[in-house]
């Protein structure tokens, strides 16, 4: 395997290359090149033609806030204050990849940071984890600018364009190899005619049953439409018929509380001849006591006068029910012998009382408004009974017929529902009928529409389009079967093929497949697993070293960086206060169960808090927020701490109170808290790896730890510490003796304020 290339991508997606013929470069970098403080570290795989196969993340060049805010903005910067970032890359012949960052301005400049890797060994461990995420398209970068002038030399940039061109004559001789592996293999039966028999059936099967719902569909919905249809014309015609009625009732009562007003017998007839002069529908208005009447249409229609002063009589328990406040209308045209109907309409009167009208119309007009729309729906106005009123044929109307006959008007005299629509059979017969209930209840419009009127040429005509347009896309179907199967049999064939050398014991297999789906997927993961299979146990065992099972994951997910690096972290150092002291009290056994109830204390507390477990050395557990675990910011992660010591605190107050009642000697917490920078980075041998933190941070965090076991406060920070949770923590500054440093700045939590 040829020499890998080490680079790094900025964040306007180029790529630049960290060493050169020579095995060193140095690169310059600005405040724009980063992404979120950090610059991702890649190495590319190079084939034995030396063309770029593979590219892996390996690490990200990151600096702290303050060194991130002191860089220039961009190249064109013209702040000299602001300073760019120096990155001195060296790579020896056996892959030792070195990696030091220093800030300044022109030859100025101050080293912060140093990274090394062993980039054989990275390729290796990361190749055969197959994680996805670290895994890149070569394509991402030289499909967009290789470089700017600034960051990269010429010389660089034709290589890269020369590698493009490569992989570009690479992916045609993969693909020649890719079908000559295919063509080797021979089927007897081969999935090609099983798939365009699939095919054809499947298709057969969905057109035959889309055929049939659509003409189904289209049927139904000639049902529907009719059914619509008759519904909207029972709704307009119930419309038309309630205001016309409304509207006899209204000029009834009005002439009648007219002419019931007035003393004078000369102006009561003069008020009645008035009324009725123009009146065209109303043929008489009665009350219990007088029976006014419109002469003309009487005597027009044909009504036999003789007959109306016995209506209250005929009708007495409309009239009793009217007199409740109840509406109610009856076809009178069989004691009339004229198509008249009575309307019975409670009055208010004095007190509680209802003066009842019988209002004698002529229902030739109530049928006219049925039949407003054509006979196309039979259209009829029915009583609370089933008995026809208007709007079918005389002798109809003249018998007083009962219409219960029909369902649709059994359902409103049964079920007393203001509106209905459903489908019925008459006579060996369909019809689809709907009625609208008026006055309350006590009548209703009926429509009725036999259902042999729905015209059923439209689904007829939808049927033969679509059993035309089936056969031609049967035909289609079978064309595009032949092509999408070749899409599918050559990378099967390959595979097989490719099988057949692995199971020969030749692992060097490079398929590459050129679709995106998922027999593409299975062709290219194929060819890693080649790759992969003999070193997938050094990976696993090389990153299941590390002490703590947290790290051991970030490190596996490529998300540890190269080598040491600067972290401002925070740290707390927890231990029993006298703890020998204690253990003298004690026999072995009971100082293992002390020992065990006091860690499973430290050990959820940290876990809780988003903590990590450093180091834990007799009762002492040094504990670390902000490298490599952390909540975000130094901020936050200042906060996690003092939260978690204030909870070991309350914890172990609880544990003290249980070894009081068992006559045992109770514990206190002695909890020092320092926050401030550290080298961060993986430590150890090739057995065993430790990731940890060193630096004057931790000394001075096992100072003040060492001030609480002496002091009688459980917990105390530093000022710089103070300084990032002050505003959610309450805490008191410590007076230490005359003999004491002057200078110490520690501070007792007393609790917190804020939750965060």
């Amino acid at each position: 395997m040829n020499k890998p290339i080490v680079g790094i991508r900025l964040k306007d997606s180029t790529f630049v290359p960290l060493i050169d013929k020579e095995n060193k470069k140095t690169v310059y970098v600005c405040k724009s090149d980063f992404v979120n403080r950090q610059i991702p570290v890649y190495v590319c795989r190079l084939s034995e033609k030396a063309e770029i196969e593979k590219i892996y993340k390996i690490g990200s060049v990151e600096l702290n806030q303050e060194h991130y805010e002191s860089l220039k903005e961009n190249t064109d910067d013209s702040d000299n204050s602001k300073k760019f970032a120096k990155l001195d890359a060296t790579c020896s012949d056996d892959g030792i990849f070195e990696l030091e960052v220093s800030l300044g301005i022109k030859t100025d400049y101050i080293h912060v940071k140093s990274y090394e890797a062993d980039i054989y060994k990275e390729i290796n461990e990361q190749e055969f984890a197959e994680r996805e995420e670290a895994l890149l398209d070569y394509g991402d970068f030289i499909k967009r600018k290789v470089t700017t002038a600034i960051l990269l030399p010429e010389d660089d940039v034709k290589n890269i364009l020369t590698e493009k061109e490569s992989v570009e004559s690479k992916s045609s001789s993969d693909r020649d190899e890719y079908y000559e592996l295919a063509q080797k293999v021979k089927i007897k039966k081969p999935v090609r005619r099983k798939f365009i028999k699939f095919a054809v059936f499947a298709f057969l099967f969905a057109a035959a049953a889309t055929i049939y719902f659509v003409f189904t569909l289209f049927r139904d919905s000639a049902n529907i439409e009719a059914q619509t249809r008759n519904s909207d014309k029972n709704t307009y015609a119930a419309a038309k018929i309630d205001s016309e009625i409304s509207s006899i009732i209204e000029r009834s009562e009005f002439f009648y509380r007219l002419y019931l007003a007035q003393s004078n017998n000369e102006l009561k007839n003069k008020i009645r001849d008035s009324f009725f002069a123009g009146e065209k529908t109303i043929a008489a208005v009665l009350t219990q006591d007088d029976l006014l009447k419109n002469d003309k249409l009487i005597y027009s229609s044909g009504i036999k006068e003789d007959t109306l002063d016995s209506l209250f009589s005929t009708y007495k328990a409309d009239v009793e029910n009217a007199g409740k406040g109840n509406k109610s209308i009856r076809n009178i045209s069989h004691i009339v012998k004229s198509c008249s109907a009575l309307i019975f309409y409670p009055v208010k009167s004095a007190g509680a009382k209802y003066d009842v009208l019988g209002i004698v119309i002529n229902s030739d007009h109530l049928a006219a408004l049925c039949n407003e729309n054509g006979n196309e729906n039979l259209t009829f106005l029915v009583d609370d009974k089933g008995n026809i009123i208007a709007g079918l044929d005389f002798s109809v109307v003249l018998s007083s017929q009962n219409m219960c006959d029909y369902s649709i008007v059994n359902n409103f005299v049964n079920d007393k529902s203001s509106k209905m629509q459903t489908s019925f059979s008459k006579d060996e017969e369909k019809y689809y009928g709907a009625f609208k209930s008026l006055m309350s209840g006590s009548c209703a419009v009926i429509t009725v529409n036999p259902a042999s009127k729905i015209d059923l040429k439209k689904s007829k005509y939808v049927l033969s389009t679509l059993c035309f347009l089936a056969l031609a896309e049967l035909f289609i179907v079978i064309i595009f079967a032949w092509i999408t199967s070749l899409k599918i049999t050559i990378p099967a064939k390959a595979l097989i093929s490719a099988t057949d050398r692995v199971s020969a014991g030749d692992y060097n297999v490079k398929l590459k497949s050129h679709s995106k789906d998922e027999l593409g997927t299975l062709v290219t993961k194929f060819s890693m697993m080649c790759q992969s299979l003999l070193k997938h146990e050094n990976i696993k065992m090389s990153f299941g070293k590390f002490g703590d099972e947290r790290i051991s994951q970030i490190a596996m997910n490529g998300k540890v960086s190269l080598g040491g690096e600067t972290k401002f972290v925070t740290t707390l150092f927890v231990s029993i206060k006298n703890f020998l002291d204690i253990t003298d009290k004690l026999t072995a056994t009971e100082v293992v169960e002390l020992l065990s109830k006091y860690m499973d204390v430290v050990f959820k507390c940290v876990s809780e808090n988003k903590g990590c477990i450093d180091k834990v050395i007799g009762d002492e557990v040094v504990v670390i927020w902000g490298s490599p675990l952390t909540s975000g910011t130094p901020k936050q992660d200042a906060i996690d701490c003092v939260k978690c010591a204030c909870a070991m605190k309350q914890k172990i107050e609880s544990v003290s109170r249980e070894l009081r009642r068992e006559n045992k000697p109770a514990i206190k917490l002695a909890c020092g808290i320092h926050s401030g920078p550290v080298v961060a980075g993986q430590i150890g041998s090739s057995d065993r790896k430790e990731y940890t933190c060193i630096g004057r941070t931790l000394k001075q965090t096992a100072d003040i730890k060492g001030r609480a076991l002496l002091s009688d406060k459980d917990i105390l920070i530093t000022q710089d510490t103070l300084n990032l949770v002050q505003d959610v923590c309450a805490a008191e500054k410590v007076a230490y003796d005359e003999s004491s440093d002057a200078s110490l700045n520690d501070y007792a939590v007393i609790r917190m304020t804020g939750d965060r």
